[in-house]
């Protein structure tokens, strides 16, 4: 709810993770240390939404110039180069503001990418980062190579970058130092790009006694396939291992954020209208949206999934192996649950081997979980 009395549609409950985020930025600007949360959730299930409303806070905040968050996004990116987009954006935010204290260059690069000029990562860094335009300079061949094409395997880079992380770290740690303690949302952790997370891990490991703290959101969906995103939740793991930072889980909303939702949306909606909706959906956040947006007062109590859904779904299963998605189908005809027998009956398998199957999709994809038999 906002001052004028309006209330805010969309964003609700997630109590502990906000009070996760408050805490974090309060011990950064208190003076205690940095450090870092990670925001692990299936997609759709509302992490961009809690970044959004935790950085919404703290611009409302009554104490202007006391504290700043900034935030960037990681975005799929093709081959593994060096790609740097989240990093050369995160700088650029943290610089913004501190103009009258950079050199002319790094002035003029601020000015033309607020009046929309487009720079390449490269460029941005060499502006920002002392000394990066020369170690570019210095391993060119190698450098362009990777960013034309991203042909080159990584770790022939991994000298080069292991420099140019250093002094990209050591340049954001000094322009955080010039403005006020600082909290920095990177949302979709799981499309960081290789050079970037190098960059991050170095980071990770100054952050106690700095004024900067870092929240990253990551979806799980594929975590454990083959392909970045494992190399990603790998990543997590070791970090979290080593105490760099702490992984809280979000899952679905509880059945009384749900009826805040209906009530938002639809006041005039039946009182167990909430009571179906969280029954069919589990509280997923994407899900609730979606069928309360199609939902109308003539439908009563009746809700359905629409079909826009589709697209949610799909992009789950994709990553599964065909045989895996036939297993599922199979045990869906059977209802929300069901006998993992009568599927290893109906494909032709042989039941160990299904249940090994079935076991593997629960632990690494998240789509279903073992129940106990029904009485």
């Amino acid at each position: 709810r906002d001052r004028g009395g309006v209330v805010r549609v969309g964003f609700v409950d997630r109590v502990e993770h906000m009070d996760e985020l408050r805490t974090l930025m309060g011990d950064v600007v208190a003076g205690r240390g940095g450090r870092a949360v990670v925001i692990d959730s299936v997609a759709g299930m509302g992490k961009s939404a809690l970044l959004r409303a935790f950085e919404a806070e703290a611009a409302a905040s009554q104490e202007p110039g006391a504290r700043r968050v900034v935030s960037v996004r990681c975005r799929p990116s093709i081959g593994s180069g060096l790609n740097y987009e989240a990093v050369a954006d995160l700088l650029l935010q943290l610089a913004r503001g501190q103009e009258n204290k950079q050199p002319g260059r790094l002035r003029r690069l601020l000015r033309s990418t607020r009046e929309g000029v487009v720079r390449s990562a490269p460029e941005v860094l060499s502006a920002l980062v002392p000394g990066l335009g020369a170690l570019f300079t210095l391993g060119r061949e190698v450098a362009e190579a990777s960013l034309a094409s991203g042909s080159m395997p990584f770790d022939s880079l991994l000298p080069f970058q292991q420099g140019v992380a250093a002094q990209i770290v050591d340049a954001l740690l000094d322009l955080v130092r010039q403005g006020p303690p600082t909290v920095a949302l990177i949302d979709d952790i799981q499309h960081g790009d290789p050079s970037s997370l190098l960059v991050l891990d170095r980071l990770l490991r100054r952050l106690p006694g700095e004024p900067f703290g870092l929240v990253l959101s990551h979806t799980t969906d594929g975590a454990y396939a083959d392909g970045p995103g494992s190399a990603v939740e790998d990543l997590l793991h070791d970090w979290a291992k080593d105490g760099l930072l702490r992984r809280r889980l979000m899952q679905g909303l509880p059945p009384e954020a749900v009826a805040e939702l209906v009530r938002s949306r639809h006041p005039q909606a039946p009182p167990s209208l909430s009571e179906q909706l969280t029954q069919l959906t589990a509280g997923h956040a994407v899900f609730v949206t979606l069928c309360l947006e199609e939902w109308r007062p003539g439908d009563g109590l009746s809700v359905e999934l629409p079909g826009t859904l589709s697209r949610v779904v799909d992009d789950r299963l994709r990553l599964l192996a065909e045989p895996d998605r036939e297993l599922l189908m199979i045990g869906a005809t059977q209802g929300e649950t069901f006998l993992s027998r009568t599927v290893a009956e109906a494909k032709g398998t042989a039941h160990d081997e299904v249940m090994e199957r079935l076991r593997l999709i629960a632990d690494q994809h998240n789509l279903i979980r073992p129940a106990e038999l029904p009485g």
